[in-house]
């Protein structure tokens, strides 16, 4: 459930930020760009959540990790998602702007592959192989030490990747303080972990979870639209505090809550969603960049049309990814 909901919400991220990041296509009035920007906020807790459910799942105490499992298993998976993928889009980009495709074409493909100049989305693969090539480290480490000490390194993760943004903004001045690991998603990874394990006490209770959420929404949302309003730099991205509250109360939330519909339905869902990370940014590029038709093409009906523009990636997507998962070398080793 925490997949599907994380899945359906970078959708709907990006079905936004491919408007609000391409100015020179899409033009936005104020009320659009406050509004569209305010919804691409809301969505940013799905990459910590995608995060959390790896270290969740991976570090838990059952599952034996060794380096063998890592590399063949979990590494070669997302390198080999991350070339082939990679390099089909980095060709239709290529293909697009010269109006031709060649030799030399699929060679700058493979160079853009490398140099991560791919399309965007892409991102989420070059960090996941990172942390996972460090996985064993993190599974040593998560397994002999106390929970006190896991609290205690996530307190320094949260404080040098999440607090000190914060502080530098206000200072107008880079703040100078360092640590060995400097990752944002190194936190997310161990706090799944950590979450998962126990739940504290004070985020057992799913009624007050939502109602506390609820609220961070609406700070989220006035934080955004008095930065875009005022053109002040308020970070409400992904290393915001109230990003990092909105994961952990989704997740807090939603783990261990009874499925509202069949299990085996769920989970069939579940096996299209890294097809559908892939997949999606495919049908976006063609009717927004190609097509030039977006939500803002209905006029006043934009804020509707954006509904249904979702939609219609999410039906997109899934069918893709079930398309995809039907040729079996994608299925064995990258699906």
């Amino acid at each position: 459930m925490l997949r599907i909901s994380a899945t359906l919400a970078v959708l709907f991220w990006h079905t936004v930020c491919y408007i609000t990041n391409r100015p020179d296509l899409h033009h936005l009035t104020q009320t659009q760009s406050i509004c569209y920007h305010t919804l691409y906020h809301l969505m940013t807790w799905a990459i910590p959540v995608f995060f959390m459910i790896s270290g969740a799942l991976l570090l838990h105490a059952d599952r034996k990790i060794t380096y063998q499992i890592c590399l063949k298993k979990y590494v070669k998976r997302f390198l080999l998602a991350l070339i082939l993928f990679g390099f089909i889009f980095a060709c239709i980009e290529l293909a697009a702007t010269e109006k031709q495709f060649s030799l030399k074409t699929a060679g700058v493909g493979v160079y853009y592959v490398i140099v991560g100049k791919t399309w965007g989305h892409l991102w989420y693969l070059y960090v996941l192989i990172g942390i996972y090539l460090l996985l064993p480290l993190w599974k040593i480490f998560t397994g002999h030490c106390t929970r006190r000490e896991l609290r205690y390194i996530l307190i320094v993760l949260f404080v040098v990747n999440i607090c000190f943004p914060v502080v530098q903004f206000m200072l107008d001045e880079p703040v100078r303080f360092e640590t060995p690991i400097k990752s944002v998603h190194v936190f997310y990874f161990l706090l799944g972990k950590y979450l998962d394990d126990k739940t504290p006490d004070f985020l057992q209770n799913r009624k007050k979870n939502v109602s506390i959420l609820l609220a961070v929404i609406a700070l989220k949302a006035l934080l955004t639209i008095f930065s875009m309003r005022y053109s002040i730099g308020i970070d409400t991205g992904r290393n915001s505090i109230t990003t990092a509250a909105m994961a952990v109360l989704i997740f807090c939330s939603i783990k261990g809550c009874k499925a509202p519909i069949n299990h085996a339905v769920l989970w069939n869902v579940d096996r299209l969603c890294f097809g559908v990370y892939l997949i999606h940014p495919l049908f976006i590029h063609f009717l927004y960049q190609y097509l030039r038709f977006t939500p803002l093409s209905f006029g006043g009906g934009w804020a509707v049309s954006l509904i249904g523009f979702w939609i219609f990636f999410a039906i997109a997507s899934f069918g893709a990814s079930w398309v995809m998962s039907l040729i079996k070398p994608l299925k064995k080793y990258i699906l």
